[in-house]
């Protein structure tokens, strides 16, 4: 999935704590003083950020582009991407110039113009500088509960996110798939150990907003149960090249491992497909479609394995197993605990 950053102006409305800004309806007032301040700092005209953090009543972010990022991004309509807001740098008067303000996972992009108007503002109350459109729209939507606004910004470092960083072009850049990860981890280290419930409760959304599977998680996890399969088949007076590492050479295999089984003493083909957790207390674990469809083809000859890096231990099931554990969320899937388990 991609993850873009994406430049917005800062919501400079006094009367609102960080926890707050993005999330707001504006008034006119507030509209007319940024209007006049973009005007006056020459930094753009426009306001309607100032809802991408809301959450409506259906549970979702209904999320606003900057004119050329929306215009450049005309062609990726029906996409979903992970999105950094990241503040500008000539700001006045802002101590978060150039700061991480919130991000949301798994966007879907739905418009590169003005054609969707807000169901829940579509416009602003009262009188808005002339000339100036009173319509509130928007281009893409996430879950509420994928979307962070952070209560406390955090600085973009660009040696850290963006390493080659030159220009922002359109206004927009693409970052790595790790980096989300990392600016989230950066953003929950900062909160540390608070006595704040709503920062312990942003950290606990921080910690379990996981976009992309740990590459090096994954791949200690995989590392795991391979050895643990050639212990196995040597146990059973096989050798160890009858297990093949496949995702070690071939990462977009509908599978990870290749081994044995025993069907009435005859060996048989086997596969395994690893997943990694820093913990099954609160598991981070998602699996892709063709994974499942694969697993369902294998039927038998397949088995879901789960690493726990906590324990060090790895736990074997069927297919029929997991769908009993866990509730499988379209994201691609993501395996989410059901609230009361088979153990």
């Amino acid at each position: 999935m991609n993850t873009l950053a994406i430049k917005i102006h800062y919501d400079n409305r006094p009367n609102l704590t960080n926890s707050l800004k993005y999330s707001m309806p504006p008034k006119a007032e507030d509209y007319a003083e940024f209007f006049n301040a973009g005007v006056r700092n020459n930094t753009g005209l426009g306001f309607h950020e100032c809802l991408n953090f809301y959450r409506t009543s259906d549970g979702k972010c209904r999320i606003y582009f900057p004119p050329t990022t929306a215009e450049k991004l005309s062609k990726r309509i029906g996409e979903r991407v992970n999105l950094v807001w990241v503040i500008y740098s000539n700001e006045k008067n802002c101590k978060y110039a150039e700061h991480i303000v919130g991000v949301h996972k798994n966007a879907l992009i739905l418009a590169s113009d003005s054609s969707l108007q807000r169901p829940d503002f579509p416009e602003i109350e009262g009188n808005v500088p002339e000339g100036i459109d009173k319509e509130l729209f928007y281009h893409a939507e996430a879950d509420a509960e994928d979307s962070i606004l952070f209560s406390e910004p955090i600085p973009f470092k660009l040696k850290r996110y963006f390493p080659n960083l030159k220009t922002w072009g359109y206004g927009f850049r693409y970052m790595d798939e790790d980096k989300f990860r990392l600016i989230l981890d950066d953003r929950a280290e900062c909160i540390g150990n608070t006595s704040s419930f709503l920062e312990k409760e942003e950290k606990i959304r921080l910690l379990g907003c996981c976009p992309i599977p740990d590459k090096e998680l994954g791949r200690q996890g995989e590392e795991f149960v391979y050895r643990k399969e050639v212990a196995f088949l040597k146990e059973h007076g096989m050798d160890a090249s009858c297990v093949e590492w496949v995702a070690a050479r071939y990462p977009q295999s509908p599978f990870d491992i290749k081994t044995l089984r025993f069907l009435d003493g005859v060996p048989v083909t086997h596969y395994l497909e690893v997943k990694s957790t820093k913990s099954m207390k609160s598991p981070n674990i998602y699996i892709s479609r063709r994974e499942i469809d694969f697993a369902e083809l294998q039927g038998n000859s397949h088995s879901v394995v789960i690493y726990d890096a906590e324990t060090q231990t790895a736990k074997y099931y069927n297919l029929d197993k997991i769908r009993q554990m866990f509730n499988l969320q379209p994201v691609e899937y993501k395996l989410k605990v059901k609230k009361y388990r088979n153990k």
